[in-house]
């Protein structure tokens, strides 16, 4: 079995041409890990983030007020960014950070293993399992320019 060096500032490396919003994620993962360092660890299993081969999408969340001038709707947007995740050597995408982007950062993150978590239905719903197969194989796409899938749950 090979020993992986694993390297946190390799961790941190972002591409020439990364966008500022995932550079922003990337800074708060990084200030989370000088408070309490996990990124050796999540390296090690998980391998490291391909910071300019991201999935983003906006969404609008729209708050009612009520004023003496009338109602109105108010509008925040959050940027939802995933981030995919590589182990070094290999060439599939082993899962992804999610980050949410509005006044502050949320994160979070999924292995592409964990479709088998979700709700088997024939939907592409959020929780569906195959609409997360379907975001796995995205992610192999711009990462690794992937088009070609051996789809091995008889249920999908």
């Amino acid at each position: 079995m090979a020993i992986r060096l694993i390297q946190p500032k390799k961790f941190f490396t972002i591409p020439p041409g990364t966008n500022a919003q995932v550079i922003r994620v990337m800074n708060e993962i990084k200030k989370r890990n000088e408070r309490k360092e996990f990124v050796t660890k999540f390296a090690i299993q998980n391998g490291y983030p391909v910071w300019n081969k991201v999935l983003m999408g906006t969404s609008q969340k729209q708050y009612a007020h009520a004023s003496l001038a009338g109602n109105s709707l108010d509008g925040v947007t959050d940027t939802t960014i995933l981030i995919p995740f590589v182990m070094e050597g290999e060439f599939s995408v082993k899962g992804f950070i999610r980050a949410t982007l509005n006044d502050s950062v949320n994160l979070s993150y999924s292995l592409t293993k964990d479709y088998k978590a979700y709700e088997e239905k024939l939907d592409n719903s959020k929780t569906a399992s195959s609409a997360f197969a379907m975001l796995s194989m995205a992610l192999n796409k711009i990462v690794f320019n992937e088009e070609y899938y051996k789809i091995t749950n008889p249920k999908f």
